[in-house]
């Protein structure tokens, strides 16, 4: 994850950012969304990855697709 992403994340859920001290300010609720963000994120990036293994794969017990719906479900969660 990039830090222009982090940032994007952190705008999206609220966090503040507070060019007078240099720091970011927020509230739970805020900091709250912005982990489900990142969560989010890096659950589909690990997702991708199995998707492009299953692609690549021609073994006929390659379970990649049903990994890659396991982590995307552990958001529903």
């Amino acid at each position: 994850m990039t830090k222009e992403e982090i940032m994007r994340m952190a705008e999206a859920s609220g966090v503040e950012d507070s060019l007078l001290y240099e720091h970011w300010r927020c509230n739970l609720e805020s900091m709250t969304r912005f982990a489900a963000l990142v969560a989010y994120a890096e659950r589909e990036a690990c997702a991708k990855v199995c998707d492009a293994y299953s692609k690549e794969s021609s073994n006929p017990m390659n379970f990649s697709n049903n990994c890659a719906d396991a982590i995307r479900a552990r958001g529903q969660e």
